[in-house]
């Protein structure tokens, strides 16, 4: 899992979403932003000093007219900071919810059932959804007496803490976002459908349809291979016709429609352990090297 992913994720079922920018590790933040799932917030007022990672006061002063930022540490002295290390970022769980709901075409409105705590998410086939922000010990009592009422309803929690925490009063099949999603570097997010059926029953969360077997997997990989394989020859010759630029990697939905599936079973695809070459073409699909050398 991505490192700012867990991250996020954790951070979302918290009292103060708020995320540092030493939690992006390396990460852009502009997929999270473009989705509405980090805004920004008012930067930090103190500053880490560099030798002992002590939080101290930030100090302004001109120098050559250019005005710059100091951690004042006590005992070592004045040290220069980049103002973007300061920066913080809103989280906020509607987008991801948003996201969550059309990934699984879970089908209704979100309703609440305790307020900014449980809510009702809909229907994915025959089974009821219901989504729970977070459970600590002072809400055990009151959520089991709203869920009890729900007893053959699937519980989608953020964290597997809050799935056990549920557990101990609780039958219902249970899941966690922490255990069954994904948000790679500069993508978006993607759901673990495997894991989702692995850890309750299939028909849960499946249509009334069959699985798809093994070999009609095997059968969509083999077609999304190709067609990523023709997205890399038409940025190719796009690149080389144009304006040296590479066409945008097509979507899991825009793959779906082209091979007559959905969505879903494509994210299967790609999580598949001998989908290899198909996971790299993916990867590498906005890579200009990758393009050019294929």
């Amino acid at each position: 899992m991505s490192q700012l992913w867990s991250t996020v994720i954790r951070l979302i079922a918290s009292d103060f979403p708020v995320l540092y920018a030493d939690c992006l590790r390396g990460e852009p933040p502009e997929p999270y932003e473009r989705a509405g799932i980090m805004t920004p917030y008012s930067p930090r007022d103190l500053a880490d000093c560099p030798k002992c990672d002590e939080a101290w006061d930030i100090e302004v002063l001109e120098l050559e007219g250019k005005a710059e930022l100091f951690c004042v540490c006590p005992e070592h002295g004045w040290n220069r900071i980049d103002p973007l290390i300061l920066r913080r970022w809103w989280l906020h769980l509607d987008p991801i919810l948003d996201r969550f709901v059309e990934i699984m075409e879970i089908k209704g409105t979100r309703t609440p059932i305790m307020p900014n705590l449980v809510w009702k998410l809909g229907r994915r086939g025959q089974c009821q959804l219901i989504f729970v922000k977070y459970c600590r010990e002072e809400h055990l009592k009151a959520m089991t007496a709203e869920l009890v009422k729900h007893p053959k309803a699937v519980i989608i929690t953020i964290t597997p803490e809050s799935a056990e925490r549920l557990s101990i009063t609780l039958p219902n099949r249970k899941f966690s976002l922490v255990e069954t999603t994904q948000y790679p570097p500069n993508e978006t997010l993607t759901v673990d459908f495997e894991k989702i059926e692995a850890m309750i029953a299939p028909e849960a969360v499946v249509p009334s349809q069959s699985v798809p077997r093994r070999g009609n997997r095997t059968v969509n990989i083999e077609k999304l291979v190709d067609e990523l394989k023709a997205h890399y020859r038409s940025a190719k010759d796009h690149y080389y016709n144009s304006d040296g630029k590479i066409l945008p990697r097509p979507s899991q939905a825009d793959l779906a429609r082209r091979i007559g599936t959905r969505q879903d079973d494509v994210s299967r695809c790609l999580n598949d352990p001998d989908a290899v070459l198909l996971r790299t073409l993916w990867k590498n699909a906005e890579d200009v090297r990758a393009i050019l050398n294929s």
